[in-house]
């Protein structure tokens, strides 16, 4: 790890592994320069140190852990059978065939949005990997399927959780209760208890990733499901600091929602908003206004 926290390291290894997987917007692949520069923001947006300092990893740092430690040692992992939620291989449980329909439900209403701008999508939605309906499944008693926003919320850690267990499988390691995505879900069950939490995680560390839950209304939290559904990174427009706040109904926040996925992302990056790899699953990154002045 050459002096860096394994946390770092695994950070810029799951940069690595998110780009080598998923192209960029044009459907070219990302190149060994492309990786260094994403790994080096996340380096210096999380103050990565290496021997008690402030570092960031060089460009051939970079270079020598994807061709020495990162690609020879990444296994390929098959990609995902997909299914129906009443399939085979769905599962034969009645009430995880009742969870994953209502899943199915949700999903196919938000693919039937986002394909009138996008037919190239297909007319239907075609299923969910094999892997998404087992994390539904294992994670389902945390949600009350009877609310639309919950099954939104589902839908979105089953994806994350899927993606997180596939990159784990690539190197042969373990999941961990400890990793971002556990602490989320537990951000998630104690929203009721702690309903400041967000702004007290912002306060103590100075960023903060927002959670979907917290999006302004229901439409926005399906074009973020929708990125899932369509394979894209999940990303929203990130704010200056200050104080955390949670946009109103009827505001700008909700005219955009109505836009695809698609149209929204362009949006931002043409805004040079960018994609903060590291948290492309879980939120949007808040960070203090003093950081973003000195970028």
């Amino acid at each position: 790890m050459n002096g860096y926290e394994y946390g770092d390291y695994d950070q810029a290894r799951n940069i690595w592994w998110n780009c080598k997987n998923n192209n960029k917007k044009g459907g070219k692949p990302h190149n060994d320069r492309d990786i260094y520069k994403l790994i080096a923001k996340a380096a210096e947006k999380a103050k990565w140190e290496k021997g008690g300092k402030l570092s960031i990893p060089s460009e051939t740092q970079v270079r020598t852990w994807i061709n020495k430690y990162w690609a020879p040692t990444a296994r390929v992992i098959p990609k995902d059978q997909i299914v129906l939620p009443w399939s085979e291989a769905s599962g034969p449980e009645p009430a995880r065939i009742r969870t994953l329909s209502v899943l199915f439900d949700c999903a196919s209403e938000i693919w039937q949005t986002e394909k009138v701008d996008h037919p190239e999508m297909g007319t239907k939605f075609p299923g969910f990997p094999k892997l998404v309906c087992d994390w539904a499944w294992k994670l389902s008693a945390f949600f009350d399927l009877t609310l639309q926003s919950e099954s939104q919320v589902l839908l979105h850690f089953s994806y994350v959780f899927a993606g997180d267990e596939r990159y784990r499988k690539a190197f042969e390691e373990p999941m961990s209760i400890r990793e971002e995505n556990s602490k989320m879900l537990m951000r998630w069950h104690k929203r009721h208890q702690e309903p400041d939490l967000t702004q007290k995680i912002f306060d103590d560390e100075g960023s903060v990733s927002i959670p979907i839950w917290e999006q302004p209304n229901e439409k926005s939290m399906a074009w973020a499901v929708a990125s899932h559904l369509k394979g894209e990174p999940w990303v929203l427009q990130a704010l200056d600091g200050g104080d955390v706040q949670k946009t109103e109904v009827g505001s700008d926040t909700e005219e955009v929602s109505k836009r695809g996925s698609e149209e929204i992302l362009s949006e931002f990056l043409s805004k040079g908003y960018e994609i903060d790899q590291s948290h492309a699953g879980l939120g949007i990154v808040y960070t203090n206004r003093e950081e973003q002045e000195d970028d």
